[in-house]
């Protein structure tokens, strides 16, 4: 989030002849079946990437982080932002289900939630989508980075269905609940529990340098209701940001 200060001066902006710019890849994956308290359980098949580039072509000195100390030092900090939002390549073919008690222990419900881009019997692998908002500040004095992720997202097509499978005959006479929808600016990591690291990458930086990777793994985990553990999700984040001049 840029701060306060910042948000004041980018009517003011320069462009700049230089720019940070390179090629990110953001999946995350995993697939299987875990168990709570009987008779809790849940499976999940998660298939997320995104891909594209990002460009940073708008820089200032100070901080144009929040909560960066000493903000307004000009010396000490360089920020570097996005102009404007790039197009990306998105997909998703997610199926979560989640078995157990709703509101007593004999009113037993499955809940599968779908998440889908492109759509089923599209013959596209990929569709398209943006990335926004990215941030890259320079600290000279820590010799630090800080890269506050963008976000990534698509128009995504999105389906909860919740059956009432077992109990009392009220319980099961009811009928299936369905919801389906196209999401607008629905995101890469919607529905999951994300790491706080993930937000703001840091890394050491030197005055001079003109690479950056800040390629890593992430924990991620998918949540299966209440009373089954959240479980595990391989989650990686590519990207080498390189300062090169704009052609």
């Amino acid at each position: 989030m840029l701060c306060a200060a910042t948000l004041a001066l980018l009517p003011s902006l320069l462009a700049s002849k230089e720019v940070w710019a390179g090629e990110f890849l953001f999946s995350i994956t995993g697939k299987g079946k875990a168990t709570g308290p009987k008779p809790n359980w849940g499976e999940w098949d998660v298939n997320r990437e995104a891909k594209g580039k990002i460009i940073l072509s708008k820089t200032f000195r100070g901080a144009g982080l929040a909560r960066s100390e000493d903000s307004r030092n000009e010396q000490r900090y360089e920020t570097w932002v996005g102009e404007t939002k790039e197009e990306i390549d998105i997909r998703m073919n997610d199926r979560i289900y989640v078995y157990g008690p709703m509101f007593a222990e004999n009113q037993i419900r499955g809940d599968t939630y779908l998440y889908q881009v492109p759509k089923k019997g599209s013959e596209s692998r990929f569709a398209k989508g943006k990335v926004a908002a990215a941030i890259l500040q320079l600290d000279f004095k820590k010799n630090t980075f800080t890269f506050e992720s963008p976000r990534y997202y698509g128009t995504v097509f999105t389906s909860f269905k919740r059956e009432f499978l077992k109990g009392p005959k009220s319980w099961t006479d009811k009928k299936p609940i369905l919801e389906e929808e196209d999401a607008l600016e629905f995101e890469m990591i919607h529905g999951l529990n994300q790491p706080t690291e993930f937000f703001r990458i840091t890394g050491s930086f030197k005055e001079g340098q003109v690479q950056i990777d800040m390629t890593k793994d992430y924990p991620f985990t998918v949540p299966l209701g209440a009373s089954v553990k959240a479980q595990n999700l391989k989650a990686r984040f590519s990207l080498i940001l390189k300062r090169t001049t704009q052609q």
